[in-house]
């Protein structure tokens, strides 16, 4: 960690679902190895398209917001528990 820096905390409830989500999309799909690259192909595709035309806060705004809204919602960084909200 660079000095005068904190980690961005992470939404640990939102992380575990999304991980729950994507493994049993995963296991549903029963696809080969050659049909998951090309799907997760697809969809980084996908999201770089919408990237460039997405509008909303900066990245930085995006990042305050979070770690203001993160106790909220069970965030935790490397340190331990987000303090506050």
């Amino acid at each position: 960690m660079r000095q005068g820096r904190s980690p961005v905390s992470v939404p640990i409830k939102v992380y575990d679902e999304t991980i729950r989500v994507l493994k049993r999309a995963i296991s549903h799909a029963k696809l080969g190895r050659s049909e998951t690259l090309a799907a997760i192909q697809r969809l980084d595709r996908r999201a770089r398209a919408l990237e460039a035309t997405v509008e909303g806060p900066s990245f930085a705004e995006f990042i305050e917001a979070e770690r203001t809204r993160s106790a909220g919602y069970g965030g935790r960084t490397v340190l331990g528990a987000v303090v506050g909200g």
